[in-house]
């Protein structure tokens, strides 16, 4: 839901075949306005103006900067649908996710990731690439493959911010202990269910359960439907098994200090820390750390 007047709801493309006016051109792509419908010259140019802003706050070369959730992308960006967003992305292997990527926007307001978009070839359905045990964010950054998704350059730098890392490795890690991967094995058995009756119907009118019907859609050749059913519960338990592990891999250099929960402190070096503290506006507030900071860090991280 936006606001009908001041509410913006917007698409990035990556093909300009698939972008559609008014748009305009971004560093990866074209930034569809869906909405308001019309969109006046004002509101396209704040559109413009907010996108190109977020960029660069993101890509910022120094780490101060983009990092920094005051001065960086997180000052631009709702973090909360972003981490959403980003981890439903790697678990649904999505190979067109930095493709085509829906979002909104209040004006004055902060940009929102969602919904998911664009899911045909997710779930490994997709000839191009095996998403089993690759990020979405990293496959998409190979040197020399022809197919590149050039918004893959942001995802690599989010997952070099501690905080970004920290945050996607809590929230997969959250979802895994509510059961996700039972959540989601059961939603297709009942989704079989459904189309148990249509799937044959379907079958005897197209029978294309052995022939392809575009190069994209020749992953799995499989000879029945239930081959089909259990291979998509394969891939549910193999991609967050490795997502797990790859995550961790990736955090594990970080380290994130919770004032609310009490943590065993060991000695440490070249780890990098994220700090979650709440201070009381207008008086002053202390803090205990574990470690030493220099005068140049503290005016560094805290101004």
């Amino acid at each position: 839901e936006i606001n009908d007047t001041t509410g913006y709801r917007l698409e990035y493309n990556q093909a300009e075949d698939k972008s559609e006016e008014p748009h305009f051109k971004g560093k990866y792509g074209w930034i569809d306005v869906k909405d308001p419908d019309p969109v006046s010259a004002e509101q396209f140019s704040y559109v413009e103006q907010f996108i190109t802003d977020e960029r660069n706050r993101v890509l910022a070369s120094s780490f101060t900067t983009y990092a920094d959730p005051r001065k960086g992308y997180r000052a631009k960006v709702d973090t909360a649908s972003l981490i959403n967003w980003y981890v439903a992305t790697e678990i649904t292997g999505n190979w067109d996710a930095l493709y085509a990527v829906k979002c909104y926007m209040e004006h004055d307001g902060k940009l929102c990731l969602g919904p998911l978009w664009d899911e045909d070839l997710g779930w490994n359905n997709n000839a191009e690439v095996d998403l089993v045990n690759e990020l979405i964010a990293e496959k998409t950054a190979i040197p020399g493959y022809s197919n590149l998704r050039p918004l893959s350059e942001v995802t690599r730098k989010l997952w070099n911010d501690p905080w970004f890392a920290n945050a996607v490795t809590a929230k997969l890690n959250q979802l895994i202990d509510k059961g996700i991967e039972t959540f989601l094995k059961h939603k297709v058995d009942s989704l079989a269910n459904v189309l148990a009756d249509p799937q044959v119907e379907n079958y005897k009118v197209w029978p294309i359960m052995r022939s392809s019907i575009s190069n994209m859609d020749r992953f799995h050749d499989f000879r029945t439907y239930s081959q089909y059913v259990d291979q998509l519960k394969d891939f549910i338990i193999d991609r967050i098994s490795f997502l797990k592990s790859a995550f961790a891999e990736r955090n594990k250099n970080n380290r994130y200090l919770d004032e609310g929960i009490d943590l065993p402190f060991k000695t440490e070096n070249g780890v990098n820390i994220v700090l979650r503290h709440t201070d009381k506006a207008g008086i002053w507030n202390t803090i205990c750390l574990p470690f030493p900071l220099s005068d140049s860090e503290i005016v560094r991280m805290f101004g």
